[in-house]
């Protein structure tokens, strides 16, 4: 089987028309992001534009919180089902679905469906009792290692699975300009990489970057605060009045597959931006003046 024939996707038009795209068992991120796993030379794409994945061994689709979404059969999509022939809208590019199973390839072809199979001969009636006989006792084997097999597996424990649904990553920024200066400061959270920076422009207060690794345990609970603070509850943007003082915040989570951006401008937070900000805050400096995860 060629690689053209493992193909899950086609790009049907758009600016790489004609590429075919295999999803892996771990699934691909597809945006113009380097660090994506399948980049489009598509500038209408989101940096992380959508994400293919398999559940239950079948071929999904989730908006990774792109600004011009995911259509799937022209309809706007959070998260998808997808089957043979559903097409696929991200930015310019048109993506049509031609495999769906997690190994790509096409079903097997039964035994004994072709013209060419050859009728089978039955044995002597004198030799059937012995044959039968043998048959019999390799069934029997066969059966009770099985029996075996599955009494040993209910024994052992199962190891649990990672959990794709608790990874999270955030973007946060804070700006405060003025006509004399402007403040910036960041927070990412990638791989459980949490990083710091901030800096001053027509300063003298430099720039600081740190950085520290964060624990499962401290990055499961940051979630579990993001998500009881509602943040994913509000909208995009507030935007208040323009001054001469921009005093702004743009906060982007992604907990599992549900991707949330809020811009706040010139204005008062809402009280679940404030929760989740105060979350992400609270735990950068815990952590980042110990050099560990609190």
């Amino acid at each position: 089987m060629t690689d053209v024939d493992k193909a899950h996707l086609m790009v049907e038009s758009g600016p790489e028309q004609g590429r075919h795209i295999t999803v892996p068992t771990n699934g691909v991120n597809i945006g113009r992001e380097p660090t994506c796993d399948i980049i489009l030379a598509d500038d209408t794409l989101s940096r992380e534009h959508c994400r293919f994945f398999f559940k239950d061994h079948q071929l999904h689709i989730a908006d990774l919180g792109s600004t011009n979404e995911t259509l799937v059969n022209n309809k706007p999509i959070a998260d998808s089902l997808l089957r043979i022939g559903d097409r696929i809208e991200i930015g310019e590019s048109i993506l049509v679905i031609k495999q769906v199973s997690e190994t790509g390839a096409p079903p097997p072809v039964p035994r004994g469906s072709g013209p060419e199979v050859a009728r089978a001969v039955p044995p002597p009636a004198a030799a059937r009792a012995p044959l039968t006989m043998v048959i019999l006792g390799v069934l029997g084997t066969v059966v009770l290692m099985v029996i075996v097999m599955v009494l040993r597996k209910a024994s052992t424990p199962t190891p649990v699975p990672q959990q794709i649904e608790r990874q999270i990553e955030i973007e946060y920024e804070r700006v405060e300009a003025t006509q004399d200066q402007i403040r910036r400061y960041e927070l990412t959270l990638k791989d459980k990489v949490l990083t710091e920076r901030a800096e001053v422009a027509r300063g003298d207060e430099g720039v600081l970057l740190r950085e520290v690794t964060l624990s499962d345990q401290a990055a499961e609970r940051l979630a579990a605060e993001l998500n009881q603070a509602g943040f994913f509850n509000l909208k995009e943007s507030y935007q208040g009045l323009v001054t001469d003082v921009w005093d702004a915040w743009d906060l982007s989570v992604t907990i599992g597959y549900t991707t949330h951006r809020v811009k706040v401008v010139n204005r008062l937070e809402p009280e679940p931006f404030r929760l989740a900000r105060e979350a992400l805050e609270g735990v950068a400096k815990q952590s980042l003046a110990a050099g560990v995860d609190p």
